[in-house]
């Protein structure tokens, strides 16, 4: 069990979310039993009507979803940019008018699979769930 642990975090930064037995690879992150995956998550949380986060390989977010492109490319200084391909908690509908079931339903649409999934009241009751999505590169 103490390989998943330190195995969700050399992954983190590709996902930005928890992903025990899973291990970071240079195209994306390799299941114990082989394959590499292209990694997802997404986070909603109902505050303020309902905020979807995401994060990914900004290349795998502009494949999918092309509206997010001038706003992922352009925008060097945000908290969420990570890396030069990398974002993590991009604010997607802060950028375009998809909610939730739309962002999932795309992420399905291209060949993602639900992977593992979290729903929690987090600190002083943020209520949020969190969808970790792959696909075989």
């Amino acid at each position: 069990m103490s390989s998943s642990s330190s195995s969700s975090s050399s992954s983190s930064s590709s996902a930005g979310g928890a992903t025990a037995g899973m291990t970071a690879t240079g195209t994306g992150a390799s299941l114990r039993g082989g394959g590499n995956y292209e990694l997802a998550s997404v986070i909603i949380s109902p505050e303020l009507g309902e905020r979807v986060l995401i994060s990914a390989k900004k290349a795998v977010l502009i494949e999918i979803f092309p509206e997010l492109q001038d706003a992922i490319q352009e925008c060097r200084d945000f908290s969420w940019n990570l890396d030069s391909q990398h974002v993590i908690r991009f604010p997607v509908n802060g950028y375009c008018k998809l909610n939730s079931l739309q962002v999932l339903q795309r992420l399905l649409n291209n060949g993602f699979q639900l992977m593992a999934s979290n729903a929690s009241n987090g600190i002083d009751g943020q209520q949020f769930s969190e969808y970790l999505l792959g696909r075989c590169s």
